[in-house]
C-alpha cells in the first residue's frame, strides 16, 4: 500500500509530521471494510474477506495516486514541503467528509442498492470499468479547488472533525455528491 510512505508512525520528528495518521487510516478502513461478523460458511468467508482486502488496498492506492502522485521527489522526502492542499485533505474533518462521500458515490457506481451491500462495497470482485469510474471520482474529488484555497472558516470546521458542518461547508463551495457523479 503506497499510503504508508506518508503514514505518521510517530517515532521521529519527521515521521510525526507526515499527514496520514494511524487514526485517519483507521477511519478510512472503518468506512470501507465490513467489520461485523459474517454468517457465511468459513471457506466462503475467507474468499470474501480476501477479495475485500485486495479491493481496499487497490482503492487506497487510487487515493494515494489522486492525492500524492503529482508531488516531486523532493516534496515526498521532506514533509515540510508538502502543499497546503495535501495538509487540508488530511485534516480529520476532511477525511470524515471524503470517506463518507466516496462511499456513497462508490456504492452508486457499483449499483449497490441493498443496505447490506452498501455496508460492504468491496466484498465482490470489481470490474476494470468500475475501477476506472472510482479512479475518476477520486481524481475529481481531490482536484477540486476547495483543497487548495486558504479558507479560515473551512479550516476551522475541518479541525473540529464535525461531519455535518464539514458537509455543509463543502457543499457551499460546490463539492458534493452531484459534483462527483457528473
Amino acid at each position: 500500500m503506497k499510503l504508508t510512505e506518508f503514514l505518521s508512525k510517530g517515532k521521529t520528528k519527521g515521521e510525526r509530521k507526515r499527514p496520514v495518521s494511524i487514526n485517519l487510516l483507521k477511519q478510512i478502513l472503518d468506512s470501507f471494510l465490513y467489520t461485523k461478523p459474517s454468517n457465511l460458511a468459513l471457506e466462503t468467508k475467507k474468499d470474501v474477506r480476501e477479495i475485500e482486502a485486495e479491493n481496499v488496498v487497490f482503492f487506497l492506492n487510487i487515493i494515494y495516486n489522486s492525492i500524492f502522485a503529482d508531488l516531486t521527489p523532493k516534496e515526498k522526502k521532506k514533509v515540510d514541503l508538502l502543499p497546503d492542499r495535501i495538509i487540508r485533505i488530511w485534516k480529520s474533518g476532511s477525511v470524515k467528509f471524503w470517506t463518507n462521500i466516496l462511499k456513497n458515490v462508490i456504492n452508486y457506481q457499483l449499483s449497490n442498492i441493498d443496505e447490506e451491500d452498501k455496508e460492504k462495497p468491496f466484498q465482490k470482485k470489481i470490474e476494470e470499468n468500475r475501477w476506472n469510474q472510482i479512479r475518476k471520482t477520486s481524481d475529481r474529488l481531490f482536484a477540486h479547488s476547495v483543497w487548495g484555497k486558504a479558507d479560515p472558516t473551512l479550516d476551522k470546521v475541518l479541525n473540529a472533525n464535525d461531519l455535518k458542518a464539514a458537509k455543509r461547508e463543502f457543499e457551499k463551495r460546490g463539492l458534493d455528491t452531484d459534483y462527483l457523479i457528473k
